[in-house]
């Protein structure tokens, strides 16, 4: 958490990105102030804060993510060569066999790992409070996915 936080600082506060924004999106306080200016605009303003308040704690939110995912993969990396390898002898087995690779099966278990891919990277920057375990058993579910796809490529002898 300290990392992520530390992160985001450096990023996106320390580098005056934040403060940029503010500045692009915002007028001074001296412009702000003027009475004519103050009635027409002043609910805009505060709307257009609060909006660039939420992207900053988006940005936060992705950062956390990235982060939990880079503590997460050498796990991940381990599950997913035991995904291949399985998928890969299990390839080897129906070859010497009679046993049948569907193609259908095959297909279905890309489109469901291209899928859980694409949701993945959504839920990055999905600005709601996730637990993190939804990363973790998302990216468990397309190792398996991607191992039951391998195992059903079709035979080349």
């Amino acid at each position: 958490m300290s990392q992520s936080t530390t992160l985001f600082h450096s990023l996106f506060v320390t580098s005056g990105i934040y403060q940029t924004l503010h500045h692009f999106f915002i007028p001074p306080k001296e412009v702000l102030q003027k009475d004519d200016f103050k009635r027409i605009s002043s609910p805009w303003y505060q709307w257009v804060d609060g909006r660039l308040q939420t992207f900053a704690y988006v940005i936060y939110q992705l950062i956390l993510r990235v982060i939990l995912f880079v503590a997460l993969l050498p796990y991940l990396s381990v599950l997913f060569l035991a995904a291949l390898f399985d998928g890969v002898m299990t390839w080897k087995l129906k070859r010497t066999n009679f046993d049948y690779t569907s193609p259908v099966f095959h297909r279905f278990g890309w489109n469901l790992f291209t899928h859980l891919m694409l949701g993945l990277m959504m839920l990055f920057w999905l600005p709601l409070p996730l637990h993190p375990l939804l990363i973790f058993i998302v990216m468990i579910i397309v190792c398996v996915v991607f191992g039951f796809s391998v195992g059903h490529v079709q035979k080349r002898i």
